[in-house]
């Protein structure tokens, strides 16, 4: 009870006691009620509670009537204060709520309970406001945006109290709508406090808050193209550039942006056919590709991408090939969340002209009088030094060699002629007189056409070169084979199909030398004459007269090979007549001497070297023309040995042996030898006879005097040499001949068989007179024959006269007595010979008798 009393020994009436005791004493009441009991009344509402204190004494049942009692009323009155409304959270009541950022609005409930203990009034309630906390970087509703997210049922407009009640339940509603709070990262909260104030009628308010803590989820990046294409020309447009756009919800995340590359794609200038690229080639390409962050960018910006390459970069590409490069940009977040977008670029290749490896390539090697060919593929497109083509655009099919355009050719006539021809066709000169090759007439030659060089007979040397330009590209594109065109109008170098100046590629020939045989450029070759019986002739290097038969012109090109020397001679027939003499030949220089023997052919020739001798030795008392010898010419490309025996059937061509003959001739002039005589050593005659003088039928010898005349004299001291002028045949008597001084002149044939024929010459000796007798007989050959004038010879025979018996007489006046036993004495007179004496025109003769008188 609110009420309540107290006193000594009193018992608490009830309020409608009247018991009242005689006793005096007090009665203490006192009155506690619960506030809560009393929160109804509201401001200036009161409550009376009387209360009757009833005193009863102790002498009577209280229930009896005869009960004393005594009551007394107490008087309460409670005047209501206005109570503030309040907003609890009740059981089933929530005033927060944990959400999680997703990509769609937010949305949660709730209720409350609101309270106003003062009966009488009348409680709205409504949103006061909304304080946000935690991350608030980024949040994009106003506080008034927010405000209007939280919602109460019944709305603010409406009491939630009336007069005739003090509690009820509020609702109350978050919905954000489209916002999403997509701003939060993850591990980042919003926290949203709410306030909400409960107002009574009375103006009396109360709040409460509602906590709503929102957190955040990781919003990956999103992209958006601006401009993803590129496209790139070789040699025109190298550079292009693009960008493209990230956003992130999440406000405090800083995205970063790499760039990978995702496909490469080469197609042939079909747009079809796809080739591969070096290792080296798609690096390049990839790395032309680069990004960079826009400045400023925070959770939102720009990615700018560019793509520059360097034009050696797509020099392999061919007109019209392209490669289709495809860079993906991926945008990451803080928490490894991404977004890509693919950037393409697409490159065009031009026509790069064709450049050359080597600035000279060879023709295959030939030699002199034969050529060689190769196609022109073989020789500018081929291996090792032929390799000569490059193409910054060959990397496979797209642009091969399609032959070289020949601008120049330094051959000459003399060095012969460079020749072209279809796979199918004749050799045909490059250029001729009325037409050279130059620029603005050029020579197409594709490349399954073949090239060669036809040296001129006998040439070698390094030719004149021909001048071509490379060509690219499918034979399509150019003009016909073997045609003509003008290179100066078409071009060369940067896009065009054919190389430049710069990159001009010489065709070279060498033709090396091969012998040419000699030639015989004099038929004949003369050793110098010698004198007849010469026994020891010096003789003369071989080289010293025949070299001038030797000619090896044809070796002797200008800027090729020089002529051979003369290393010697092959005999090749030569015809031993040893009547004549013997051809000898010396390896020291005439020291000495050996004989060449005979040769019947060039099979089994001998050879001689230019440095050996030769001589004919002639056979005493020969003259005239030595035996020839049928020499071959040898050249220095090979080796001659002396007197070897070798075989000169094969000759001229490439050989060492000259085609023609040198005729090696040698005359032995002719030296006057001496007549010789062969008289019989005596004759026999008789006194007072005539006798034949028949002489030796070769008295007359002249080894050199053949058929010419030579002159004999025979002559005696007495007597009368008769001739039989009849019989003189072939030899003539000198009308100046006397009878002891005959003069004949006739050949030595004719002389001895004059002289020889018995009764041609006969002798009758003095008269009477039978002394011994001397015949000379002597000889001029005149010098007819040779050379050193006329020589003569001379010899005696004796004549024996046989004595026959004489009457002797003296005729001289005087008698003369020698004594012939004392030789070389004598006495007086004088005797002179046996033969008849001349005394004053009177004859006297002598005779020696048989007693030893005269």
């Amino acid at each position: 009870s609110a009420f309540t009393i107290s006193g000594g020994g009193v018992d608490s009436p009830s309020p409608a006691s009247s018991t009242t005791a005689p006793v005096v004493n007090t009665v203490t009441w006192n009155f506690a009620i619960d506030n809560a009991l009393a929160q109804y009344l509201g401001a200036g509402q009161t409550v009376t509670a009387t209360y009757r204190i009833t005193v009863v004494d102790n002498s009577i049942s209280v229930t009896g009537n005869e009960s004393s009692t005594s009551s007394q009323d107490v008087t309460i009155t409670l005047t209501g204060t206005n109570d503030a409304p309040t907003i609890t959270v009740q059981t089933g009541n929530s005033n927060s709520a944990a959400l999680t950022e997703t990509n769609a609005g937010l949305s949660t409930s709730g209720t409350l309970t609101v309270r106003d203990l003062d009966l009488a009034n009348t409680v709205a309630v409504a949103v006061q406001s909304v304080a946000a906390s935690g991350t608030t970087t980024g949040l994009v509703p106003t506080n008034a945006q927010l405000l209007a997210m939280l919602s109460l049922s019944p709305a603010s407009t409406t009491n939630i109290l009336t007069n005739t009640e003090v509690v009820d339940q509020l609702s109350w509603s978050f919905n954000s709508g489209a916002e999403a709070f997509n701003y939060l990262a993850v591990g980042e909260t919003l926290t949203l406090t709410y306030t909400l104030r409960s107002t009574d009628s009375s103006g009396a308010t109360g709040d409460r808050s509602i906590t709503l803590t929102i957190a955040g989820t990781n919003d990956g990046p999103t992209t958006t193209a601006v401009d993803v294409s590129g496209t790139i020309t070789e040699t025109t447009k190298l550079t292009d550039s693009g960008s493209l756009t990230f956003a992130d919800l999440d406000a405090t995340n800083r995205p970063t942006a790499a760039e990978a590359t995702t496909s490469i794609t080469a197609l042939r200038a079909d747009g079809v056919t796809a080739f591969a690229l070096t290792t080296a080639q798609q690096q390049k390409l990839e790395d032309a590709f680069s990004i960079s962050l826009a400045s400023g960018a925070t959770n939102n910006g720009t990615v700018n991408w560019a793509y520059t390459v360097v034009e050696s970069d797509l020099n392999f590409l061919a007109a019209s090939e392209t490669v289709t490069a495809v860079f993906t940009v991926t945008v990451t977040d803080n928490a490894g969340a991404t977004s890509t977008k693919d950037v393409t670029v697409t490159l065009t290749g031009t026509n790069d002209a064709p450049t050359r490896l080597v600035a000279s390539v060879p023709l295959p090697a030939l030699a002199e009088d034969t050529t060689a060919e190769a196609t022109v593929a073989q020789l500018f497109n081929g291996t090792g030094s032929n390799a000569a083509y490059a193409d910054l655009d060959n990397s496979g099919l797209g642009d091969p060699f399609a032959g070289v355009v020949l601008v120049a050719n330094a051959a000459t006539s003399t060095q012969g002629n460079w020749q072209y021809k279809a796979p199918s066709g004749s050799w045909t000169n490059v250029s001729s007189s009325g037409s050279p090759l130059s620029l603005t007439s050029a020579l197409f030659l594709p490349y399954d056409y073949s090239l060669r060089f036809q040296p001129a007979a006998n040439w070698n040397g390094n030719a004149g070169s021909l001048t071509a330009r490379l060509a690219d590209g499918l034979l399509s594109v150019h003009s016909s084979g073997g045609s003509r065109f003008n290179l100066s109008t078409a071009g060369s170098g940067g896009t065009t199909r054919y190389s430049d100046s710069s990159n001009a590629v010489t065709l070279t020939a060498t033709v090396s030398a091969v012998n040419d045989a000699p030639m015989v450029s004099l038929a004949t070759a003369t050793l110098a004459a010698i004198t007849e019986d010469n026994t020891n002739p010096a003789g003369a290097s071989v080289a010293s007269f025949v070299a001038a038969s030797f000619s090896d012109a044809t070796d002797a090109i200008s800027g090729g090979s020089s002529a051979n020397t003369f290393a010697g001679i092959a005999i090749t027939a030569y015809s031993a007549d040893p009547a004549a003499g013997i051809w000898q030949y010396s390896s020291d220089s005439g020291s000495t001497w050996l004989e060449i023997s005979a040769v019947a052919g060039s099979a089994t020739a001998i050879s001689l070297r230019a440095s050996d001798w030769i001589r004919f030795l002639p056979a005493q008392h020969f003259n005239g023309s030595a035996p020839s010898l049928d020499v071959v010419l040898i050249d220095s490309s090979t080796t001659v040995t002396t007197a070897a025996v070798i075989d000169a059937s094969s000759r001229g061509g490439t050989s060492a042996f000259s085609t023609g003959t040198v005729v090696i001739s040698h005359s032995i002039s002719a030296v006057n030898d001496a007549p010789t005589l062969n008289p019989p050593a005596t004759f026999n005659l008789v006194e007072d006879t005539t006798g034949n003088l028949v002489f030796n039928a070769n008295t007359f010898a002249d080894v050199d005097a053949g058929s010419g005349f030579i002159r004999a004299t025979l002559s005696i001291a007495d007597g009368y040499l008769q001739i039989a002028s009849a019989n003189l045949g072939g030899v003539s008597l000198d009308s100046s001949s006397t009878p002891t001084n005959r003069i004949f002149t006739g050949t030595v044939a004719s002389l001895n068989n004059f002289f020889s024929t018995a009764g041609n010459i006969k002798y009758t000796p003095a008269l009477n007179n039978d002394t011994q007798r001397t015949l000379t007989l002597s000889v001029s050959d005149q010098g007819n024959t040779g050379s050193g004038g006329a020589l003569t010879a001379s010899a005696t025979s004796t004549i024996l006269v046989q004595a026959v018996s004489d009457d002797p007489t003296i005729t001289s006046p005087n008698v003369i007595k020698i004594d012939l036993s004392n030789a070389g004495n004598s006495d007086g007179g004088s005797l002179s010979d046996w033969n008849t004496l001349n005394n004053g025109g009177s004859s006297s003769s002598v005779k020696r008798h048989s007693d030893g008188n005269t």
